[in-house]
């Protein structure tokens, strides 16, 4: 029983140093010190500026990127799989080869981004502003989807997003109130 308390007390603790150490490096980028290949899975980044920022081979799974400004930041071979980069400013960036599946890319301006080799199935680019974007493809895209505010480099379509769900209501009480 001891052996297996102490055994619970030396992972917790390892798992304490680890989250120590990830918010020290999502400290460091906020302070503007670049971390290749750190980890910054569901990390809050937004409304930040990263502009020319290193994050080459970063994990920042999960992690919201909100309205941030990373203009010619290297977000190559990151994985930024389900991120929130809601209305980021992400012009002249490099993403080659990096993994943006199921990204939220709606309202982003990729103008200039190099995106060769990216991975964007599942993303949505709904507004997105990538008329000048590099490296995109009809393959790149065929799992993406967008709206006809997505504006892409002549010759290149994206098929529309589903809409959303429809919100599952409560009936409402009689009186037309409900009790919660």
């Amino acid at each position: 029983m001891r052996a297996a308390l102490l055994i619970c007390a030396i992972l917790l603790g390892l798992g304490a140093i680890a989250r120590a150490a990830d918010e020290k490096a999502v400290a460091g980028l906020k302070a503007g010190v670049a971390c290749k290949g750190c980890d910054f899975t569901e990390a809050d980044l937004s409304y930040r500026r990263f502009s020319g920022a290193n994050l080459a081979e970063a994990r920042l799974t999960g992690a919201d990127l909100t309205a941030t400004v990373a203009a010619s930041a290297d977000f190559s071979k990151a994985n930024l799989a389900r991120a929130d980069l809601y209305a980021a400013v992400l012009t002249n960036s490099s993403f080659r080869e990096a993994d943006l599946s199921g990204a939220n890319l709606v309202g982003t301006w990729l103008l200039g981004a190099d995106l060769t080799g990216a991975n964007l199935a599942g993303a949505n680019l709904s507004g997105a502003m990538a008329t000048t974007a590099k490296g995109l493809t009809a393959e790149l895209l065929a799992g993406a989807c967008g709206d006809q505010r997505t504006a892409l480099p002549k010759g290149l379509a994206i098929q529309p997003c589903a809409p959303p769900p429809a919100p599952k209501l409560r009936p409402a009480a009689k009186n037309g109130w409900s009790k919660h």
